[in-house]
Protein backbone atom coordinates (compact mmCIF):
# COMPACT_ATOMS: atom_id res chain seq x y z
CA UNK A 1 0.00 0.00 0.00
CA UNK A 2 3.30 2.29 0.94
CA UNK A 3 4.80 1.52 -2.43
CA UNK A 4 1.62 2.19 -4.50
CA UNK A 5 1.07 5.78 -2.39
CA UNK A 6 4.62 6.05 -2.99
CA UNK A 7 4.07 6.10 -6.73
CA UNK A 8 0.93 7.73 -7.11
CA UNK A 9 2.67 10.70 -5.53
CA UNK A 10 5.53 10.99 -7.48
CA UNK A 11 3.14 10.71 -10.63
CA UNK A 12 1.60 13.79 -9.13
CA UNK A 13 4.72 15.28 -8.06
CA UNK A 14 6.06 14.84 -11.88
CA UNK A 15 3.18 16.11 -13.36
CA UNK A 16 2.96 19.41 -11.08
CA UNK A 17 6.26 20.38 -12.39
CA UNK A 18 6.21 19.16 -15.98
CA UNK A 19 3.40 21.57 -15.82
CA UNK A 20 5.26 23.96 -14.23
CA UNK A 21 7.94 23.80 -16.34
CA UNK A 22 5.47 24.17 -19.20
CA UNK A 23 3.47 27.01 -17.83
CA UNK A 24 7.22 28.52 -17.65
CA UNK A 25 7.74 28.82 -21.27
CA UNK A 26 4.13 30.28 -22.24
CA UNK A 27 4.32 33.28 -22.73
CA UNK A 28 0.88 35.64 -23.29
CA UNK A 29 0.80 37.46 -26.29
CA UNK A 30 2.28 41.32 -27.13
CA UNK A 31 0.03 43.53 -27.95
CA UNK A 32 2.28 46.32 -30.01
CA UNK A 33 -0.51 48.28 -31.31
CA UNK A 34 -3.01 49.85 -34.11
CA UNK A 35 -1.45 48.98 -37.46
CA UNK A 36 -3.95 50.95 -39.22
CA UNK A 37 -7.88 52.37 -38.91
CA UNK A 38 -10.07 52.79 -41.61
CA UNK A 39 -13.36 54.97 -41.26
CA UNK A 40 -15.99 53.44 -42.63
CA UNK A 41 -19.75 54.24 -43.23
CA UNK A 42 -22.39 55.54 -40.62
CA UNK A 43 -25.29 53.37 -39.01
CA UNK A 44 -27.52 53.52 -36.69
CA UNK A 45 -25.84 57.24 -35.74
CA UNK A 46 -22.52 55.78 -34.93
CA UNK A 47 -19.10 55.77 -37.30
CA UNK A 48 -18.00 52.33 -38.33
CA UNK A 49 -14.23 51.60 -38.48
CA UNK A 50 -12.11 48.92 -39.16
CA UNK A 51 -9.21 48.59 -36.91
CA UNK A 52 -5.85 46.32 -37.50
CA UNK A 53 -4.22 45.14 -34.47
CA UNK A 54 -0.43 44.16 -34.22
CA UNK A 55 -0.69 41.14 -31.54
CA UNK A 56 2.71 38.61 -31.31
CA UNK A 57 2.69 34.95 -30.91
CA UNK A 58 6.47 34.17 -29.52
CA UNK A 59 5.25 30.58 -28.30
CA UNK A 60 6.38 27.88 -29.92
CA UNK A 61 3.01 26.83 -30.74
CA UNK A 62 0.13 28.01 -32.09
CA UNK A 63 -2.94 28.58 -29.71
CA UNK A 64 -6.67 30.18 -30.72
CA UNK A 65 -7.74 33.85 -29.72
CA UNK A 66 -11.47 34.33 -28.72
CA UNK A 67 -13.81 36.51 -27.30
CA UNK A 68 -11.28 39.59 -28.11
CA UNK A 69 -12.94 43.14 -26.95
CA UNK A 70 -11.43 46.48 -27.69
CA UNK A 71 -12.04 49.77 -25.99
CA UNK A 72 -9.90 53.01 -26.86
CA UNK A 73 -10.05 55.81 -24.51
CA UNK A 74 -9.05 59.96 -25.21
CA UNK A 75 -8.82 62.29 -22.68
CA UNK A 76 -10.08 59.65 -19.90
CA UNK A 77 -13.40 58.72 -22.17
CA UNK A 78 -14.09 55.89 -24.03
CA UNK A 79 -14.37 56.74 -27.81
CA UNK A 80 -14.43 53.98 -29.72
CA UNK A 81 -15.11 50.04 -28.91
CA UNK A 82 -15.64 46.87 -30.10
CA UNK A 83 -15.69 42.91 -30.19
CA UNK A 84 -14.66 39.84 -32.05
CA UNK A 85 -16.59 37.03 -30.69
CA UNK A 86 -15.36 34.25 -32.82
CA UNK A 87 -12.42 32.03 -32.51
CA UNK A 88 -9.33 33.28 -34.22
CA UNK A 89 -5.47 31.38 -35.06
CA UNK A 90 -2.75 32.75 -33.96
CA UNK A 91 0.20 31.22 -35.67
CA UNK A 92 3.27 30.13 -33.96
CA UNK A 93 6.52 32.66 -33.75
CA UNK A 94 4.49 35.11 -35.27
CA UNK A 95 3.19 38.90 -35.65
CA UNK A 96 -0.63 38.60 -36.68
CA UNK A 97 -2.83 41.55 -38.29
CA UNK A 98 -5.97 41.20 -36.10
CA UNK A 99 -8.81 42.85 -37.82
CA UNK A 100 -11.69 44.10 -35.86
CA UNK A 101 -14.88 45.72 -36.10
CA UNK A 102 -15.60 49.02 -33.37
CA UNK A 103 -17.96 51.45 -33.54
CA UNK A 104 -16.68 55.13 -33.00
CA UNK A 105 -18.91 57.12 -30.39
CA UNK A 106 -18.51 61.18 -32.17
CA UNK A 107 -20.38 62.78 -29.56
CA UNK A 108 -17.19 61.67 -27.38
CA UNK A 109 -15.15 64.65 -29.03
CA UNK A 110 -17.61 67.24 -29.29
CA UNK A 111 -15.98 69.21 -26.17
CA UNK A 112 -12.60 68.55 -27.59
CA UNK A 113 -13.10 69.43 -31.38
CA UNK A 114 -11.44 73.20 -31.15
CA UNK A 115 -7.95 72.10 -29.58
CA UNK A 116 -7.92 68.58 -31.79
CA UNK A 117 -8.42 70.97 -34.90
CA UNK A 118 -4.77 72.19 -33.90
CA UNK A 119 -2.97 68.64 -33.78
CA UNK A 120 -2.18 66.17 -36.44
CA UNK A 121 -2.46 63.52 -33.78
CA UNK A 122 -3.74 62.90 -31.15
CA UNK A 123 -2.84 60.56 -28.19
CA UNK A 124 -4.82 57.48 -27.12
CA UNK A 125 -5.33 54.70 -24.91
CA UNK A 126 -5.70 51.30 -25.90
CA UNK A 127 -7.02 48.52 -24.26
CA UNK A 128 -6.83 45.09 -25.55
CA UNK A 129 -8.76 41.96 -23.69
CA UNK A 130 -9.85 37.97 -24.55
CA UNK A 131 -8.92 34.68 -23.84
CA UNK A 132 -5.62 33.40 -25.55
CA UNK A 133 -3.49 30.20 -25.80
CA UNK A 134 -4.82 26.39 -25.55
CA UNK A 135 -5.34 27.01 -21.92
CA UNK A 136 -8.09 29.57 -22.59
CA UNK A 137 -5.97 32.51 -20.12
CA UNK A 138 -7.85 35.49 -20.05
CA UNK A 139 -5.35 38.77 -20.64
CA UNK A 140 -5.94 42.25 -20.69
CA UNK A 141 -3.67 44.47 -22.47
CA UNK A 142 -3.21 48.59 -22.23
CA UNK A 143 -1.21 50.96 -24.95
CA UNK A 144 -0.89 54.23 -25.61
CA UNK A 145 -0.29 55.22 -29.21
CA UNK A 146 -0.24 58.44 -31.53
CA UNK A 147 -3.57 58.68 -33.64
CA UNK A 148 -3.64 60.83 -37.12
CA UNK A 149 -6.73 63.11 -37.18
CA UNK A 150 -7.21 64.57 -40.26
CA UNK A 151 -9.69 61.77 -41.81
CA UNK A 152 -11.38 61.77 -38.60
CA UNK A 153 -11.61 65.29 -38.14
CA UNK A 154 -13.56 65.14 -42.21
CA UNK A 155 -15.86 62.50 -40.56
CA UNK A 156 -17.04 64.47 -38.03
CA UNK A 157 -17.47 67.53 -39.62
CA UNK A 158 -19.31 66.16 -41.99
CA UNK A 159 -21.73 64.01 -39.81
CA UNK A 160 -22.32 67.56 -38.05
CA UNK A 161 -23.20 69.50 -41.31
CA UNK A 162 -24.99 66.21 -42.78
CA UNK A 163 -28.74 66.56 -41.43
CA UNK A 164 -29.74 70.19 -41.30
CA UNK A 165 -25.86 72.06 -41.32
CA UNK A 166 -25.86 72.44 -45.24
CA UNK A 167 -28.76 72.19 -47.55
CA UNK A 168 -30.04 73.64 -50.02
CA UNK A 169 -32.86 75.36 -48.81
CA UNK A 170 -34.52 76.48 -52.11
CA UNK A 171 -34.87 76.70 -55.94
CA UNK A 172 -36.49 79.73 -57.82
CA UNK A 173 -37.26 79.94 -61.76
CA UNK A 174 -36.05 83.16 -62.88
CA UNK A 175 -36.30 82.99 -66.15
CA UNK A 176 -37.04 80.29 -69.11
CA UNK A 177 -36.69 79.81 -73.34
CA UNK A 178 -35.76 76.83 -75.51
CA UNK A 179 -32.18 77.14 -74.92
CA UNK A 180 -31.74 77.96 -70.88
CA UNK A 181 -33.18 78.05 -68.14
CA UNK A 182 -32.13 80.56 -65.12
CA UNK A 183 -32.28 79.40 -61.64
CA UNK A 184 -31.74 81.06 -58.58
CA UNK A 185 -30.29 78.80 -55.55
CA UNK A 186 -30.68 79.48 -52.12
CA UNK A 187 -28.24 77.61 -49.91
CA UNK A 188 -28.58 77.45 -45.92
CA UNK A 189 -24.90 76.49 -43.45
CA UNK A 190 -25.62 76.22 -39.80
CA UNK A 191 -22.86 76.55 -37.56
CA UNK A 192 -23.01 73.95 -35.52
CA UNK A 193 -19.79 74.51 -33.73
CA UNK A 194 -18.69 75.88 -30.52
CA UNK A 195 -16.51 78.32 -32.55
CA UNK A 196 -16.80 80.84 -35.71
CA UNK A 197 -16.06 78.86 -39.01
CA UNK A 198 -15.65 80.37 -42.41
CA UNK A 199 -17.24 79.40 -45.31
CA UNK A 200 -14.90 79.71 -47.91
CA UNK A 201 -15.94 78.72 -51.39
CA UNK A 202 -18.55 76.72 -53.53
CA UNK A 203 -17.82 74.45 -56.34
CA UNK A 204 -20.55 72.83 -57.65
CA UNK A 205 -22.16 71.39 -60.91
CA UNK A 206 -25.55 70.47 -62.17
CA UNK A 207 -26.67 67.34 -64.05
CA UNK A 208 -29.46 66.66 -66.40
CA UNK A 209 -29.13 62.88 -65.48
CA UNK A 210 -28.71 60.70 -62.47
CA UNK A 211 -25.39 59.21 -63.64
CA UNK A 212 -24.10 62.61 -63.48
CA UNK A 213 -22.60 62.26 -67.25
CA UNK A 214 -24.89 65.35 -68.70
CA UNK A 215 -22.82 68.49 -66.89
CA UNK A 216 -25.62 71.29 -67.85
CA UNK A 217 -24.33 73.89 -65.73
CA UNK A 218 -21.86 74.77 -63.12
CA UNK A 219 -20.95 77.20 -60.16
CA UNK A 220 -17.79 78.66 -58.76
CA UNK A 221 -18.54 80.62 -56.14
CA UNK A 222 -16.02 82.15 -53.69
CA UNK A 223 -17.92 83.42 -50.27
CA UNK A 224 -14.95 84.54 -47.43
CA UNK A 225 -17.95 84.46 -45.32
CA UNK A 226 -17.58 84.21 -41.21
CA UNK A 227 -20.48 82.43 -39.53
CA UNK A 228 -20.66 82.71 -35.52
CA UNK A 229 -21.12 79.88 -33.42
CA UNK A 230 -24.51 78.84 -33.11
CA UNK A 231 -25.65 81.25 -36.27
CA UNK A 232 -26.86 80.38 -39.69
CA UNK A 233 -26.14 82.06 -43.38
CA UNK A 234 -28.18 82.38 -46.69
CA UNK A 235 -26.10 81.95 -49.50
CA UNK A 236 -27.95 82.55 -52.88
CA UNK A 237 -26.56 82.09 -56.33
CA UNK A 238 -27.88 82.35 -60.09
CA UNK A 239 -27.11 79.69 -62.46
CA UNK A 240 -27.81 79.05 -66.13
CA UNK A 241 -28.75 75.85 -67.52
CA UNK A 242 -28.34 74.90 -70.82
CA UNK A 243 -31.83 72.92 -72.33
CA UNK A 244 -30.32 71.44 -75.02
CA UNK A 245 -27.46 69.64 -73.35
CA UNK A 246 -29.94 67.19 -71.72
CA UNK A 247 -30.86 63.89 -72.85
CA UNK A 248 -33.85 64.83 -73.85
CA UNK A 249 -33.92 68.23 -75.57
CA UNK A 250 -35.28 71.28 -73.91
CA UNK A 251 -37.89 72.24 -76.72
CA UNK A 252 -39.22 68.51 -76.60
CA UNK A 253 -40.27 68.49 -72.96
CA UNK A 254 -41.13 72.17 -73.04
CA UNK A 255 -43.64 70.96 -75.89
CA UNK A 256 -45.26 68.48 -74.41
CA UNK A 257 -45.82 70.14 -70.92
CA UNK A 258 -42.61 67.91 -69.12
CA UNK A 259 -40.57 68.40 -66.51
CA UNK A 260 -36.81 69.11 -65.63
CA UNK A 261 -34.83 66.89 -63.68
CA UNK A 262 -31.74 67.90 -62.18
CA UNK A 263 -29.24 66.94 -59.89
CA UNK A 264 -26.75 69.13 -57.98
CA UNK A 265 -23.15 67.93 -56.77
CA UNK A 266 -20.17 69.26 -55.59
CA UNK A 267 -17.78 70.65 -53.08
CA UNK A 268 -18.54 72.94 -50.36
CA UNK A 269 -15.18 74.61 -48.13
CA UNK A 270 -15.58 75.54 -44.93
CA UNK A 271 -12.06 76.93 -42.68
CA UNK A 272 -12.02 75.55 -39.32
CA UNK A 273 -9.84 76.90 -37.00
CA UNK A 274 -7.19 77.37 -40.03
CA UNK A 275 -8.09 73.75 -41.34
CA UNK A 276 -10.07 73.61 -44.75
CA UNK A 277 -12.76 70.60 -44.79
CA UNK A 278 -14.46 69.64 -47.57
CA UNK A 279 -18.35 68.84 -47.57
CA UNK A 280 -19.97 67.02 -50.23
CA UNK A 281 -23.42 68.31 -51.20
CA UNK A 282 -25.98 66.89 -53.22
CA UNK A 283 -29.49 67.91 -54.24
CA UNK A 284 -32.02 66.76 -56.61
CA UNK A 285 -35.19 68.94 -57.85
CA UNK A 286 -37.67 68.49 -60.28
CA UNK A 287 -38.58 72.18 -62.54
CA UNK A 288 -41.71 72.06 -64.25
CA UNK A 289 -41.56 75.26 -66.82
CA UNK A 290 -45.18 75.65 -67.30
CA UNK A 291 -46.37 75.98 -63.91
CA UNK A 292 -42.91 77.05 -62.90
CA UNK A 293 -43.24 74.76 -59.74
CA UNK A 294 -39.88 73.67 -58.16
CA UNK A 295 -39.56 70.85 -55.97
CA UNK A 296 -36.72 69.43 -53.84
CA UNK A 297 -36.89 65.69 -53.77
CA UNK A 298 -34.95 63.61 -51.32
CA UNK A 299 -33.51 60.56 -53.38
CA UNK A 300 -32.42 58.77 -50.28
CA UNK A 301 -36.25 57.67 -49.75
CA UNK A 302 -37.48 54.66 -51.89
CA UNK A 303 -39.51 55.29 -54.88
Amino acid sequence: MKERFKKTGLVIVTFLVISFLMAQTISLPTFYGIESIKLNDFENGELKMDVNLQIQNSNWFSFIGKDIHLNIHYNNRIISSGAHKESFRFNKKELTLFNLQADCYLDSFKNDLKSILTKDSIQIRVELEGLFSFLKIKTKKSITIWMKTKELIDVMVRQSMSDDGLVVKNVTLKKISLSSTQLMLEFQLKNKFPFDIVLKEMKLDIYSDELKKEKVSEMRVNVEKKICENCSEIITSEVNVNNFTSALSGLSKILKGGSFDYHLSGIVTVILEGREIEIPLKQHFRVNPLTKEIVLLDDTIKK
